[in-house]
C-alpha cells in the first residue's frame, strides 16, 4: 500500500481529509521536517517508503535532475478543490503499488 508525505507547501486540508479516510501519511511537523528544503523531503521519504504530495514546482525540477525520490503526486494550486484531490490520491493508492510509484510523478 503506498503511504503519503505532505510537504509544506500542499494544503493541510488535503492531509487531513486524507486521514480522516484511514490513509498513512506524515506531514513536515510530525517528521522533524518543518521548514526543510526539498531536497530534504524528496530524502527523507524513500526511506520512510512514502510519495511525496505537493503542489511545488521545484520538486518536479528535482525530478528532471535525476534526484531519486518514491514517488511524487503533484497538482497545480487552485486547479482542484480539496474533494477532487482526496479522490485523485484515493485512486493512486487503490490502484499503483509503491514500487509503480518509485522514481515517477502522478499529475493530479
Amino acid at each position: 500500500m503506498i503511504r503519503f508525505h505532505l510537504v509544506e507547501s500542499a494544503d493541510g486540508r488535503l492531509g487531513r481529509a486524507l486521514r480522516r479516510r484511514g490513509f498513512d501519511i506524515t506531514v513536515p511537523v510530525e517528521v522533524g521536517l518543518l521548514e526543510a528544503n526539498d531536497k530534504e523531503h524528496l530524502a527523507f521519504a524513500p526511506r520512510e517508503g512514502r510519495v511525496v504530495i505537493t503542489q511545488d514546482d521545484d520538486f518536479l525540477k528535482l525530478h528532471h535532475t535525476g534526484t531519486k525520490h518514491a514517488g511524487i503526486a503533484y497538482y497545480k494550486p487552485g486547479r482542484h478543490t480539496v474533494a477532487e484531490l482526496v479522490s485523485f490520491v484515493c485512486l493512486l493508492h487503490d490502484c499503483l503499488e509503491p514500487a509503480e510509484m518509485e522514481g515517477q510523478i502522478q499529475y493530479l
